[in-house]
């Protein structure tokens, strides 16, 4: 069983991971897959201790709670995490950071599937931590040319408009009143804990998307009922949270009842909007068992690594050949991989290539890839190359963004410097779905600094993300230092083939 706190969060929960695990968790919750019932609290002088659980309830799925007290002096919170297979307890994180970052990673979700694509100001009522969090992950889900946020203290708002700024290099702006960030925004953010509305419903200007963070009690609620009047389509990352909020909800009647669940949305069977011109409202409850599956994630990418440190301290050389996902849709070139050494865990993330870097990768990587192919004997010299780009072509029938491939730059995220390549495809396998490495390359000069091993701890982390079962990967016979590598990684050999020249 693992501890992990705030510091775990900040450092292994990048915005991607948060926004893949939190589009999972709702995809599960579309499937029905996802067992999340309303929360349950106890009562005391001071507050109520509140309780949510929730599972996967599907093959090897997480399950746990997530507990904290609503004191006003009350600050850590306890996600523990359950191997849903087994029941042994995998971890316990404490903390607030999850729980903000849970909040955050779904409104931004709730905001790039419901706010209009040409959304460009970003508008914040609210500078406090919730306010915070869902700026930086909205800005990392979507992209906009400004930011206007107000709060009642002059001083914070300006803080947290520099903050903002200088962390995601977006136009920032404190502005000297609600009404003014309102009327500018495409995109509003309440994230108060207000009492009573903190803006009018006609500042909005049509088209405006809301998501709403604070209270929604009827009477004693951060935004108007009339909004929910004024809004075409109201969503909520839990229905059921919300018909069992402990007071009457804000909305009237009749409204409530055509909010829908977020997922919906998310998967296509409900449209948000049918025209540029309708408003759109998000009020945001906390599903339960969303905050497992965050837990999950951390605890997945705290262990591979854990793996990659110990690695490197242990030392061994590593090197891949060409990854063949099937026979019949194969693969890409050989991996050059780094002998680790004794030093410090190398932290990397990944990082796409755009439309115009793949001629260039493919033009290195698919000779190496056919030169492997003639040397297992599989494919003759003379024609090894044309069946290579062939096979490759087919991969990737449209480019970088073919659906179920991701190619990125394995970039070390101390210095920014890009030192190799992975390529992963998401594929449906027998089993479940599989995470097939197709390609990982580190640069020759970056050999033997431990970046195989970090690439491959990023990829297992981003695989569980999106609900892969498992990792795969293909060495050949010649490559006795991946194998090494892939042994020490936690990979075992699936399947071998054998080959006698003659």
């Amino acid at each position: 069983m693992r501890l992990l706190s705030d510091d775990d969060v900040r450092a292994l929960l990048p915005a991607e991971i948060a926004l893949a695990a939190m589009e999972r968790a709702l995809r599960l919750q579309a499937e029905g897959r996802l067992d999340a019932p309303p929360r349950t609290s106890v009562g005391g002088d001071a507050g109520r201790l509140v309780l949510t659980i929730g599972a996967d309830t599907g093959p090897h799925g997480p399950a746990g709670f997530r507990a904290y007290h609503t004191a006003p002096t009350a600050f850590d919170q306890l996600v523990s995490v359950f191997d849903g297979t087994t029941g042994e307890l995998e971890g316990v994180v404490v903390g607030r950071a999850l729980g903000n970052l849970r909040t955050a990673a779904i409104n931004a979700l709730a905001i790039r599937a419901m706010a209009r694509s040409d959304a460009r100001v970003l508008g914040i009522i609210g500078s406090g931590r919730q306010a915070t969090g869902i700026a930086r992950l909205t800005l990392a889900a979507r992209t906009f040319a400004q930011v206007q946020v107000y709060s009642p203290r002059t001083e914070q708002r300006r803080a947290f408009a520099r903050a903002l700024a200088s962390d995601t290099g977006v136009e920032a702006l404190a502005v000297d009143d609600a009404e003014t960030a309102t009327r500018a925004a495409d995109v509003l953010i309440l994230a108060t804990t207000s009492r009573r509305p903190v803006l009018d419903a006609a500042w909005l200007r049509p088209g405006t998307h809301v998501s709403s963070v604070g209270p929604k009690g009827r009477g004693a609620a951060e935004l108007p009922a009339a909004l929910g009047t004024l809004a075409r389509c109201i969503a909520t990352d839990s229905v059921a949270q919300a018909s069992a909020y402990y007071e009457p909800y804000f909305l009237d009647p009749d409204d409530f009842e055509r909010m829908v669940g977020l997922e919906r949305i998310l998967t296509g069977e409900i449209a948000a909007r049918d025209s540029a011109e309708d408003v759109t409202l998000f009020c945001s409850m906390g599903l339960a068992g969303t905050e497992v599956v965050l837990a999950d994630a951390l605890l997945t990418r705290h262990a591979a690594a854990a793996s990659a440190a110990a690695l490197q301290e242990a030392g061994g050389a590593t090197g891949a050949g060409p990854s063949t996902p099937t026979e019949a849709a194969a693969e890409a070139a050989a991996a050059h991989g780094d002998a680790t050494v004794p030093g410090p865990p190398r932290a990397v993330h990944l990082e796409p290539l755009v439309a115009d870097e793949l001629e260039p990768y493919l033009a290195r990587m698919v000779p190496a890839y056919a030169a492997g192919h003639v040397r297992a004997g599989n494919w003759p010299d003379t024609e090894a190359e044309e069946r290579g780009w062939q096979q490759i072509r087919e991969l990737l029938p449209a480019g970088v963004d073919t659906p179920g491939q991701e190619l990125c730059h394995i970039v070390d995220s101390a210095s920014g410097e890009r030192v190799g390549h992975v390529w992963t495809m998401l594929q449906q396998a027998p089993g479940g779905r599989e995470a097939f490495v197709l390609d990982l390359e580190v640069a020759p000069k970056r050999r033997r600094r431990g970046y195989a091993a970090a690439a491959l701890a990023e990829v297992e982390a981003r695989a569980r993300a999106a609900g892969a079962l498992r990792v795969g990967l293909h060495v050949f016979g010649d490559n006795p230092g991946a194998f090494k590598l892939y042994r020490r990684s936690g990979f075992a050999v699936a399947d071998i083939s054998m080959a006698k020249p003659l």
